[in-house]
């Protein structure tokens, strides 16, 4: 089955690298590749139900999840194995890290000519040398660029298989011979990292929670803009209180004015009157001093007379 290193046996599973046609997991949709079987508790767990239904525990490494599915086991004696895979022990929970995009290739390169690797599409996921084991990029303690050149260094001159992802048409291999020239170069630009981990794959579980969070923002939104068109109604029935208030007490200033000036005014009257009647007395004064005076005249007019 081959084997990477791992420090923990629990975060462990078995990685599917072939699958036979019409084999008990081809038959339920399992995937080269990017599919683990998650070990069973019980020790020969396989051996006990040959020949019978049992669940396994599926990790997906698209869908970064895992779920439970039944098959029925070949037999031991079956050509095809128990399962109807080839697969390879290794950890699954850094498996998405552990891979090298390819970014550029060379033109009739090693990696052009042999392995027909595409530039932003393909992942070199592990490389099997012939009668040995597979050796997986997803090594811990190393990163798949170092892990990639180790191997290429070691099998120079021998026929190896390259195991190879491709985000559009899924898992391939190619076995090909490895040059033995001294500037043999394997022709690409990889990356590793958190930029370019192994394809992930939403589900319709994960749309819909996309979809229901957007619904939900959306709705939030509206609730705030709603909120917000309370605010401004609020304050413009405010404004509109305040500029009757506003309007009441100039009003109400106006009229206290006009009643002190017409009280002025009438004040201004009162006394126009009396300056008036003021005259008029001194005018009848005078007259009553005219006729004094004609009085006094017409006396001594008379004592002439006499």
């Amino acid at each position: 089955m081959g084997g990477s290193e791992s420090t923990n046996p629990f975060q462990c599973g078995f990685r599917i690298y072939h699958l036979i046609k019409n084999g008990p997991l081809d038959k339920i949709g399992c995937k080269s590749l990017s599919d683990f079987i998650i070990p069973p508790t019980e020790i020969d767990y396989l051996k006990i139900n040959a020949g019978k239904e049992i669940n396994l525990t599926i990790f997906s490494l698209l869908k970064r999840q895992s779920k439970i599915i039944s098959i029925k086991c070949n037999e031991k004696n079956s050509k095809d194995g128990m399962i109807g895979a080839s697969v390879n022990f290794e950890n699954f929970t850094n498996a998405h890290k552990n891979v090298l995009h390819i970014l550029k290739v060379k033109e009739y390169s090693f990696a052009k000519v042999e392995l027909k690797l595409k530039e932003k599409e393909d992942y070199i996921i592990a490389v099997k040398p012939k009668e040995h084991e597979i050796i997986s990029l997803n090594q811990e303690g190393s990163d798949p660029l170092t892990v990639l050149s180790n191997i290429v260094q070691a099998n120079k001159g021998n026929e190896c298989e390259f195991f190879i992802y491709n985000v559009k048409n899924g898992a391939r291999s190619v076995v090909t011979k490895i040059g033995t020239d001294s500037d043999f170069v394997v022709g690409i630009e990889g990356a590793y990292g958190a930029l370019h981990e192994f394809p992930f794959e939403e589900t319709q579980d994960d749309n819909d929670n996309k979809e229901s969070n957007n619904n939900n923002d959306i709705n939030n939104n509206n609730n705030n803009a709603n909120n917000s068109n309370k605010d401004i109604n609020n304050n413009n029935n405010e404004n509109k209180n305040e500029e009757i208030i506003d309007k009441n007490t100039e009003n109400n200033i106006i009229n206290n004015n006009n009643i002190n000036n017409s009280t002025n005014s009438n004040s201004t009257n009162v006394s126009s009157i009396n300056n008036d009647n003021n005259n008029n007395n001194k005018k009848e004064e005078n007259v009553n001093e005219l006729f004094k005076l004609d009085e006094k005249k017409q006396e001594e007019s008379n004592n002439i007379f006499d």
